[in-house]
Formats: C-alpha cells, sequence, structure tokens
C-alpha cells in the first residue's frame, strides 16, 4: 500500500488528460462509445454515481499492478526481494511518470501483469491451475477491452491453455494437443464474442476510432509517392501540398473544418459509417497497390515509435487537462505542491514537454526484453513456457503496433517497457543463479578429485 500511495497521493485524484475526462464524461452521461473502453468506462461511472470518488480508479489500477508484478517476482524471489524489486519497478522514472495518469493504457498495463502473474503460477500450483487459468483468461479478456490490441493476450493465453492441456499426463501427447488447440481457440473467440456483446450493452453511441489510421496511412503514401491517393469525394481540392502540410510523421492533422481550402471530410465521431467504408476502401486500394510505400511509411513511424530516429514523446503526463466542462473541477490536483514535487522530479529525465531522454527509449527494453527472454528458456526450464508467453506477448504487441498505431506516444509502449523490465530482472537473478550453481559443482568435483590429483603428483 505504501507504493500505491506514493502514486496516488501527489497525484490526487489522478491525472485525467482529455482522453480520460472524454471517458468519464461520457459514462456520467450515459453517452459511452466504442472509442475508448466502453466496459471500463462504464465501471468508472458506476462508482462515481455510488459516490466513490474520481480517484479510486487510479488506487484500483495501481493496486492491481503493484500486486501483479509482485506476484510475477515471487516466482524468482523471496517475499522482501519481490518487494524491493516491484519498488524498483514503480518508482523508476519512465514507468512512475505514467502510473499517476487515469487512462486505459495503466489498466491494460495491470491486467497485462495480471495475466503474466496468473500464467507463472499456474505451472508452479498445479492444484490450483483451473483457478489461475480462468484469472488469466478473465484478465485477457477485461485487457480487450481497455485496448483493442488486448486481442494479443487473448491468443497468447489460449496457446498456453491449449499447451496444458497437452501436458496433462496422455500418453498421446499430439492428439491432446489437437484437442487443446480447438479448446483454446472456442474459448478466446467466445471471450472475443461475450465482451463485443457485454460493450454492446453498455454503449449507446457508435462511432469510428479506425479512421485516424486509415487516414494516416492514406496521407503518408500519398506524400511518399508524390500522389493524392485520398478520394476527391473525402478531400474536394486533391492538393498534394495541402497533405504534405498535414503529414507530421509522429501524426497526421485532422479536423472537421470543412471551410479550409484543403478540407478532408473527417468525421470519426457521429453520422461517420460513410465516409469511414470509403477511406477504409482507399487505405485497402493502398496497401495493395503501393505496398512498398506503404510499408515504409510504417517503418518511419515505428521508428520514432520506438525512440530509434527521434525522441519518444508524451513520456508522462504533469497535470489534469482543463477542457471546460463542470466535472472538471473535481479531477484537479489535490496537493499541487508534492504534485509540482513529482513534476520537478519527472523533469530531470524528460523535458518541459514530455518529450523522453534515452531512458525513455523503448527499443531498448525491448531488446534487453527478448534477450532476457532467451536467457530464462536456456538456463530455466522450469519456468520456458511463462518465457515463451513473455516472448510471445512482447513480438505480439510490436506487431499491433507496427500496422495499427496512429501516432507516436510513449503510452503504447508502456505494457512491453515494464514487461521487458521485469523479465530482465529476473533474467539476471537466472543467470546469477545458473552461475553459482556451475561454480559450487565444480568446486565439488574438485575435492572429488583431489586426491586422485595428489596420488598422480606422488
Amino acid at each position: 500500500m505504501v507504493l500505491v500511495a506514493i502514486v496516488s497521493l501527489p497525484v490526487w485524484p489522478g491525472v485525467h488528460t482529455v482522453d480520460s475526462q472524454a471517458l468519464l464524461r461520457s459514462a456520467l452521461e450515459g453517452q459511452i462509445s466504442n472509442w475508448y473502453s466502453p466496459l471500463h468506462g462504464w465501471g468508472w461511472g458506476l462508482t462515481d454515481r455510488v459516490g466513490m470518488p474520481p480517484g479510486t480508479v487510479l488506487v484500483l489500477s495501481t493496486t492491481v499492478f503493484v500486486a501483479a508484478t509482485l506476484a510475477t517476482f515471487r516466482l524468482w524471489f523471496g517475499r522482501g526481494a519481490a518487494l524491493v524489486a516491484t519498488g524498483a519497478i514503480v518508482m523508476f522514472p519512465p514507468v512512475y511518470g505514467m502510473l499517476g495518469w487515469a487512462g486505459r493504457d495503466n489498466w491494460y498495463m495491470a491486467e497485462t501483469m495480471v495475466v503474466i502473474a496468473a500464467v507463472g503460477w499456474s505451472r508452479r500450483r498445479p492444484d490450483r491451475r483451473t483457478i489461475l487459468l480462468g484469472t488469466a483468461v478473465a484478465s485477457s479478456l477485461v485487457a480487450f477491452d481497455a485496448r483493442q490490441n488486448g486481442v494479443v493476450l487473448i491468443v497468447v493465453v489460449a496457446g498456453f491453455a491449449a499447451w496444458s492441456i497437452r501436458h496433462l499426463g496422455s500418453r498421446r501427447k499430439w492428439p491432446a494437443m489437437a484437442v487443446g488447440v480447438v479448446l483454446a481457440s472456442m474459448m478466446g473467440l467466445i471471450g472475443v464474442v461475450a465482451v463485443q456483446a457485454a460493450q454492446s450493452v453498455v454503449m449507446s453511441v457508435q462511432q469510428y476510432p479506425e479512421q485516424p489510421l486509415y487516414y494516416y496511412d492514406v496521407i503518408g503514401t500519398s506524400v511518399q509517392t508524390g500522389a493524392v491517393l485520398v478520394p476527391a469525394t473525402l478531400y474536394p481540392s486533391q492538393n498534394l501540398a495541402g497533405l504534405t502540410d498535414r503529414f507530421l510523421i509522429d501524426y497526421a492533422v485532422l479536423d472537421t473544418n470543412d471551410s479550409h481550402p484543403d478540407a478532408l471530410v473527417y468525421r470519426p465521431y457521429a453520422d461517420g459509417a460513410a465516409v469511414t467504408a470509403e477511406i477504409r476502401t482507399a487505405w485497402r486500394r493502398v496497401v495493395r497497390t503501393e505496398t512498398g510505400s506503404y510499408l515504409a511509411v510504417r517503418a518511419r513511424l515505428y521508428g520514432r515509435q520506438i525512440g530509434l530516429t527521434a525522441p519518444t514523446s508524451s513520456v508522462f503526463y504533469s497535470w489534469t487537462d482543463d477542457v471546460g466542462w463542470s466535472g472538471a473541477e473535481r479531477l484537479e490536483q489535490s496537493f499541487p505542491t508534492l504534485n509540482r514535487a513529482r513534476v520537478d522530479l519527472l523533469h530531470r529525465v524528460g523535458d518541459d514537454r514530455g518529450n523522453g531522454s534515452g531512458l525513455h527509449d523503448p527499443w531498448i527494453y525491448l531488446v534487453a526484453g527478448l534477450i532476457a527472454v532467451a536467457v530464462i528458456w536456456a538456463k530455466d526450464a522450469a519456468q520456458r513456457p511463462l518465457a515463451a508467453v513473455i516472448g510471445a506477448i512482447l513480438l505480439l504487441s510490436q506487431f499491433i503496433i507496427v500496422f495499427a498505431s496512429p501516432a507516436t506516444n510513449f503510452r503504447y509502449q508502456l505494457p512491453s517497457i515494464v514487461l521487458s523490465l521485469v523479465v530482465s530482472v529476473a533474467a539476471i537473478v537466472t543467470h546469477t543463479r545458473e552461475r553459482k550453481h556451475r561454480s559450487g559443482r565444480g568446486e565439488i568435483e574438485a575435492a572429488r578429485d583431489e586426491p586422485f590429483a595428489e596420488a598422480v603428483r606422488s
């Protein structure tokens, strides 16, 4: 609880960005849409309506994250060492700077750690395997509501469940594996359908959050090829210079200002079905006919996303945004002095605009995380299944970000960074223990062979 307080108290009731407030406001007004996290938003609105403070969500998500991280470290450490390692992760500036934010990427990160802890302990405690696997499945489904790329967790958990079924003791392993794959696939599909059905119950507004991605790719490929690929019905001026001005590499400037000479027809929030269908068709045509240029655009964005070719952006959130609605007043920081001290501390590793230093470059952590997975796989047979799960989540998450990110933002990589940090610490411990074991074994063998060596010398 001390770690939860260190995160929550300076920013209480949490840093609420424009997105956070849009989610809460839509829940309070009964206008929940598919733009953010429908089920999480509904739950947030429910806690508010029963009189709980808005910071309740921050405390809950932080508590889940800390507890799941601690449980994961307990797979390798004793209680004291696990507490120290968890504290180090929480207080590490790239992580601490984001934990005070009340937002869905933090929820997704906490739910990812629950999946990891449950999968790991399902191997350690076979007597509770069913409960633990059920926890992993449930958390992956909840994470799918938090972020659409939560489908990665569903796929990985389903694969692990299939593997577990194969290793339940059947002598006919491959038939058991086939049954496991079928059951796991059905479980994942049923879970996705169930989440979408639950979302439809609480949703009252249909929006089109995929429009920014389609527009980014089509505009970016237009600039890359030097030809306007946006349909004239959506971009009447057909002026390439106008698209070039809009394309800032990190994102594309999209607005609904129809009076602009180079206006785009951009309708993501309401009455956008026809626009979405048309830009989707254009996007598919671009991917099919301008594949090389499309991949170049995606590669350039990803290079900036992981901090390889440019500094990462928005590496922490300082204060609650003032968006001018009546509910915003109670979301302002209750202890501004404490939060100012927090922000000053974070500025030591990032500038005033939230741009990160080398400490915030995701590619460093991703490389370290994948190396750590390989180390654990090679040196700790008992933890190989968990290492495979972590490696699969890291790789599949990057695949999703490569092709589905409409902009660069540090928070997209935060769950992978945390996962990489955790597995890297575990790999260091695994490697150290293995070296000590080999050293001790060598000393025993040397002591055993000493009488023979003495006889030879005589």
